[in-house]
């Protein structure tokens, strides 16, 4: 039985389109959910819930704000430093929200001795927490990168001695949270309403 040149040509067509319906599912059922696991896993900047931080300290080259928690749910944040007052909930809360769902767009990974090249030698912001469980975390915010829609962060990695650093692209909305007038942190005032 001898067969014909276009059957060939159909018999390898169908064989090349097997296997490559093979392997595209192969690859949905096997990779493609592992590397997905591993992107959702690795973007998130912090592993805690909002109700674990009891205290929030800024410190950036000018000043130093200090946070902590308070008992009363409608005050529930009381500024410590640089004055004593009620701290505005929208600001505080503002951040809080960054740190605890903030998503890092890109992580990289870069030598030690590149810091400078981030910002994060001398950084802009270096925000501290005090967790429950005695436990403390911090966030280091370095440079805008260059198009203006990221700041370079690296997280706790700079408290110990390392050859390599893992640096997050944040979100530009880290550095919105934090470059606040002191007035804007703290509680504004009741309106005195008129007297009719």
């Amino acid at each position: 039985m001898k067969l014909q040149t276009s059957t060939w040509a159909l018999i390898a067509i169908a064989a090349i389109t097997t296997a490559a319906g093979g392997i595209i599912y192969w690859y949905d059922a096997q990779i493609k959910p592992q590397r997905e696991a591993k992107e959702a896993e690795t973007q998130q900047v912090f592993d805690f819930e909002e109700t674990e931080i009891e205290r929030l300290r800024i410190e950036k080259a000018q000043e130093t704000l200090l946070f902590s928690r308070t008992t009363n749910p409608e005050r529930p944040w009381q500024m410590r430093r640089p004055e004593y007052a009620p701290a505005s909930e929208a600001a505080v809360s503002y951040l809080v929200n960054l740190l605890v769902e903030g998503q890092a767009d890109q992580i990289l990974t870069v030598p030690a001795r590149q810091l400078p090249e981030y910002g994060l030698d001398q950084p802009q912001a270096t925000i501290m927490l005090d967790l429950k469980q005695q436990e403390s975390r911090q966030l280091i915010l370095g440079k805008i990168s260059f198009d203006g829609q990221f700041i370079y962060g690296t997280t706790d990695a700079l408290a110990k001695p390392a050859t390599e650093v893992e640096i997050f692209l944040l979100p530009i909305d880290f550095q919105y949270a934090i470059n606040r007038e002191l007035a804007e942190w703290k509680e504004s005032a009741a309106p005195i309403p008129d007297s009719p």
